[in-house]
């Protein structure tokens, strides 16, 4: 299975959702990719925003499994979209957002799911 995750900080934070990424492996294995990957010091803006949060907790919230891997970027552009056009300040650059708008179609409609929606062995809170 293939996953489109957010990125947020989880205490005393008004940002709300900062990061939208895929992934082919498990949600926990990307979180602590991304979590070594800022604490080594990686260039990219989840890392430097990790980074600048040290000992808030950083939680990943599956927003959609993606059962073929040739939609994942679809997806992840879909969702990009969706939270940009809701003015979410999102760290994802704008080269993120890698497909034309005519191709978005192809997907099902989704819904963000409220967290309790979410299986517990898919949620990720990693505070370090």
């Amino acid at each position: 299975m293939n996953y489109i995750y957010s990125l947020h900080c989880g205490v005393h934070c008004v940002e709300g959702v900062r990061y939208v990424g895929l992934t082919t492996r498990t949600p926990g294995q990307r979180m602590a990719e991304h979590v070594q990957g800022a604490q080594i010091g990686a260039a990219g803006s989840p890392y430097k925003w990790m980074r600048e949060h040290l000992g808030c907790p950083v939680i990943q919230t599956v927003l959609q499994e993606v059962p073929e891997t040739q939609d994942l970027r679809l997806a992840e552009s879909l969702w990009i979209r969706w939270f940009r056009t809701r003015t979410v300040l999102l760290l994802n650059s704008v080269s993120d957002l890698r497909v034309k708008s005519p191709l978005l179609s192809r997907l099902p409609p989704v819904v963000l799911r409220p967290p309790a929606a979410i299986p517990e062995s898919l949620k990720g809170v990693v505070s370090w």
